[in-house]
């Protein structure tokens, strides 16, 4: 990632992908406003004094403890019709970063859902690459935690976020970046499942070599 985005002073990345013709990409990447590039949306917290916002939930409602991986899929606490249509909602393939106390996570959402006030979902624009987002974020995640501020409760508030800046390449860089992470993380995943497959492997043979 270090290669593959540039850092501070540079201009463009020290590595570049290589284009459809297999050249090497040369346009300049462009500093760009988050507010820019992405529609910008904090979520909110359906009130929890009312049960029927969240008895016999359906829908995501995602907080903090739910950034566990690349992607969220389900979420632990979920929303009723009636919470769902007092939550803010985005759809499937926005990114979400945490901007309050824990900041700087962020996932991908595999489908349609809202979230607490902790969170920013960035809705990508036309000609943004939502994974690559993603992935600039990753990239620029300890700028955003001196952002927050050193106290215990840091938090980056909505104005602060719009005007962020990354550096973004053309749609077709884009699409390589993020491609080309994806298949590193999917890689990292297998290996994380083998190794606890091991360990579980390990697990029963202790169990039935030793009393």
């Amino acid at each position: 990632m270090q290669g593959l985005f540039p850092q501070k002073g540079q201009t463009n990345p020290s590595m570049r992908l290589n284009d459809k013709n297999n050249n090497p990409f040369t346009k300049n990447w462009q500093n760009k406003k988050l507010g820019d590039v992405c529609d910008i949306t904090t979520g909110n917290t359906p009130p929890k004094k009312n049960l029927e916002n969240y008895e016999n939930g359906l829908y995501n409602w995602a907080t903090a403890i739910d950034f566990k991986k690349k992607y969220i899929e389900e979420t632990i606490v979920k929303l009723s019709d009636i919470g769902k249509n007092k939550a803010r909602l985005l759809p499937k393939g926005s990114v979400l970063v945490t901007c309050i106390a824990s900041i700087g996570l962020n996932a991908i959402l595999k489908k349609e859902s809202a979230f607490n006030q902790q969170i920013n979902g960035l809705e990508p624009k036309n000609s943004i690459n939502g994974e690559f987002i993603y992935y600039s974020i990753e990239n620029k995640n300890d700028d955003l935690k001196r952002l927050g501020g050193n106290k215990a409760l840091g938090i980056i508030n909505k104005s602060t976020f719009s005007n962020f800046k990354l550096k973004i390449p053309s749609m077709e860089e884009q699409n390589k970046i993020a491609g080309f992470l994806s298949s590193v993380d999917k890689k990292i995943e297998n290996i994380s499942n083998q190794l606890n497959q091991s360990k579980q492997f390990k697990k029963s043979l202790m169990q039935k070599m030793f009393i």
